[in-house]
Order: C-alpha cells, then structure tokens, then sequence
C-alpha cells in the first residue's frame, strides 16, 4: 500500500511540473508576441511620422 502511496505522489508531481512548464512556455510566447506587436507599432508610428515630415514640411 505504502508503495502503491509513493507511486501516486510521484505521478502528481510529474503532472504538476508538467503544467508548471506548460504555463511558463504559454507566458513566453505571450510575452514574445506582446514584443513583436510592440516592435510592429513603433515601426509604423516612424514610418507614419516620416511620410508626415516628407508631405506636410
């Protein structure tokens, strides 16, 4: 029974570090994305300033 016990703890703390690593591959590629959108807003935010200054100056 002891064993039977000890085999099961086993199992749910593979299954918890299972999901741990599971939430933290979601949050990178999340934080990875937010970078990305990031990057793109900037990006258009310059180009948009200096179609801005080449028409309007």
């Amino acid at each position: 029974m002891r064993q039977l016990d000890h085999i099961a703890f086993k199992q749910q703390r593979a299954q918890q570090i299972y999901r741990e690593q599971l939430n933290k591959k979601k949050t990178v590629q999340k934080e990875k994305r937010d970078v990305i959108v990031f990057v793109i807003f900037i990006g258009l935010g310059s180009a948009a300033l200096a179609l801005y200054e080449v028409f309007f100056h």
